[in-house]
């Protein structure tokens, strides 16, 4: 996943300069997209659940 280089030598020069951890080839990096994936729906299911509960705030009226 590289954009589009000038030469082959620009694109290997790219390659060489990413961290380890970053390339697609990494050996752990099915494992940190998982994790990643994982820790976005978790923070997208917070989200979800404090609109949730705004909304239920909202329906409710204080009788006095």
């Amino acid at each position: 996943m590289l954009a589009a280089y000038h030469s082959p030598e620009d694109a290997v020069a790219a390659v060489k300069t990413m961290p380890q951890s970053e390339r697609l080839n990494s050996p752990d990096f099915v494992d940190h997209y998982r994790k990643a994936v994982a820790a976005y729906q978790d923070q997208l299911a917070a989200k979800r659940r404090r609109r949730e509960d705004a909304k239920r705030r909202q329906n409710l009226k204080a009788v006095s």
